[in-house]
């Protein structure tokens, strides 16, 4: 979207805000960090709600994307000796809501950064944030993910960067294979070349770069897990924070025929059925993310950046040194299932307690079932996730149970197997919460009816310390101003609301409860990124909130955090108190293996 943030107009809440919320023109500092192609002249977001000033740089490039080509790192030196990093830079080459219809650039590969005002002139290096957003591995872009309020209000530096998605993200190439060269994982290499820029350039805008935790969300949160089992990211981080992901990438086989199947449609496929990779790089990009629906896209286990299926590396130790949390929400999975449950088609409504929801046969549910277990395990299916009688829509809420479960149990697995191998360094927890402070704060992904539970992305406004706007983008701007061409402006002044709490700043979206909460929230997690464990900033002498785990010993407890909790969190038996529950998941895991010699994700 690329929209310069130093120019806001404020909505009817400028009279009392204008003296607080305008940002300090670039012009007003005549310092500004020095990298290594020289200067970065961002803007300076103001104090607020006892939080420190923020300064803020967007748009900086960190590497050149070349098509089906590893990005080029950036050495250059800025022109002028200086880039001036006021907006957001384009979006990565993507599909939008409508499937027919494309925006962004191949020259996307940009960083931004929040650094508590002037943190590169003092000689104490901060902790660093990464954030690597979701969108199915198909789309998504940094620019709806304001990272301010982490960076005000947790003392640290906080950075974002856009990568490459769907057929321009993940296309595999027969002579990248037979040559031994990675392929299919461009966007995996944008990842490792922004973390190689921060190692390189974070200590300029006050980072210590021995203290970098990558974390990231839904698809997002996929990408996290498979950098600690990438040899190529070894070093690149310290922690690993893992919000309602998975650990799998598509088989090289399935990559390659996706590839043949979309080079075929574009005529570049060759006699052989082998892709033309010549004949695609001079296919206009349009066309080319046109067919991000076409054929499934993810990242590939090619044998060089991944040389095994992921979960096998895992299973293997072969894992990067670093501290791992991995979590999810109770209902994580409500959030897709329920969608394909309702009346109508419609999506979310808020306007029907039970979200419009058609009502699921007991026989309806078994069928259901049976495709998620298998015939073997249906009967202690059954006896765990017992159906309602007749036609409910209580079994639809029912699925869902099964499926989060599954989730949460996955999650124990991949944490026993890292903590094996990183002894005391894995940590799990179920995000038990979601955002109820201001109901007309309906922007995904803050408010929405209880029907849905704590459901997928539930948890992004409590870690980021605001709300965000993930189909709006930077145009809400923070505190209640948008920017001139913002077409959200009802959505982005129904969140803020100083005359319902009586504050200002990042203060006036939140209740006093779902305040403490954000705050409780973003320190477990910056906390990995300044010493390794959520329970501690520093030192960590003794047993936390946060259960740790013996070395060698499988992930038995996992943190419960919910605002209405004292503290925020509790420590509970994984999942819900009932250890029997991943038992079960444990058993369906080991059938599906027994079955697929050679899964098409793993």
């Amino acid at each position: 979207m690329g929209r310069d943030l130093g120019v806001l107009m404020a909505g009817p809440l400028m009279s009392l805000i204008a003296t607080t919320a305008l940002p300090l023109a670039a012009a007003q500092s005549a310092q500004w960090p020095q990298t290594s192609g020289g200067s970065v002249i961002g803007i300076t977001l103001p104090a607020s709600a006892g939080g420190a000033a923020v300064d803020q740089f967007l748009g900086v490039p960190f590497a050149r994307a070349e098509r089906f080509q590893p990005p080029v790192d950036f050495h250059e030196n800025y022109t002028g000796g200086s880039v001036t990093a006021t907006m957001w830079g384009a979006a990565c080459m993507q599909v939008a809501g409508d499937p027919t219809q494309t925006y962004g650039s191949e020259d996307c590969l940009k960083a931004n950064v929040w650094s508590p005002r002037l943190a590169w002139q003092t000689k104490k290096k901060l902790p660093v944030m990464v954030f690597i957003y979701g969108g199915s591995n198909q789309f998504g872009e940094a620019e709806p993910y304001n990272m301010s309020a982490l960076a005000a209000f947790h003392e640290v530096v906080c950075v974002s960067f856009n990568y490459r998605t769907g057929p321009l993200g993940w296309m595999a190439f027969h002579e990248d294979v037979e040559a031994k060269r990675s392929t299919g994982n461009w966007g995996i290499l944008d990842i490792q070349s922004a973390l190689r820029w921060v190692q390189k350039e974070v200590a300029a805008f006050g980072g210590d770069a021995s203290r970098v935790a990558i974390h990231g969300q839904s698809s997002g949160a996929g990408l996290v897990e498979l950098q600690y089992v990438s040899p190529q990211s070894a070093g690149l981080f310290q922690g690993a924070i893992s919000e309602s992901g998975s650990l799998s990438a598509m088989n090289l086989s399935l990559a390659l025929a996706s590839a043949t199947k979309i080079a075929a449609s574009l005529g570049c496929a060759t006699a052989t059925l082998k892709v033309n990779k010549t004949c695609l790089a001079l296919v206009p990009a349009l066309n080319l993310t046109m067919t991000t629906y076409s054929a499934p896209w993810s990242p590939v286990t090619d044998g060089v950046t991944f040389p095994l299926a992921p979960q096998e590396l895992l299973r293997l130790g072969r894992v990067n040194p670093a501290t791992v949390v991995l979590g999810a929400q109770t209902n994580d999975s409500n959030l897709f299932l329920f969608r394909e449950h309702t009346q109508d088609g419609l999506d979310q409504p808020n306007d029907r307690p039970d979200g419009a929801l058609k009502p699921m046969s007991d026989k309806q549910y078994g069928l259901q079932l049976v495709m998620r277990v298998g015939p073997r395990l249906l009967g202690k299916a059954l006896s765990l996730y017992p159906p309602a009688p007749g036609s409910s829509i209580l079994n639809v809420h029912q699925l869902g149970n099964v499926e989060s479960d599954q989730s949460h149990c996955q999650i124990r697995q991949r944490a026993s197997w890292f903590n094996k191998a990183r002894p005391g360094r894995a940590f799990t927890y179920r995000f038990d919460y979601w955002y109820t402070g201001n109901p007309n704060c309906t922007a995904v992904p803050n408010y929405h009816l209880p029907y849905l539970g704590a459901a997928h992305q539930d948890e992004v406004t409590f870690v980021l310390g605001q709300p965000n706007f993930m189909e709006d983008g930077s145009c809400c701007g923070l505190w209640g101003l948008t920017t001139p061409d913002c077409p959200h402006l009802t959505r982005c002044e129904a969140c803020y609301a100083p005359n319902r709490f009586g504050h200002e700043g990042y203060r006036a979206y939140f209740n006093d409860k779902e305040w403490d909460f954000a705050r409780t929230v973003g320190t477990f997690w910056t906390n990995v990124a300044a010493s390794g464990d959520p329970n501690c900033r520093d030192k960590c002498d003794t047993q936390g909130s946060w259960p740790k785990f013996a070395a060698g010993g499988d992930v038995t407890q996992n943190i419960v955090l919910n605002a209405s909790l004292p503290g925020g969190s509790m420590a509970e038996e994984t999942p819900h108190g009932r250890p029997e529950i991943c038992a079960f998941w444990d058993a369906v895991a080991a059938d599906v293996a027994a079955e697929h010699s050679e899964p098409l994700y793993a």
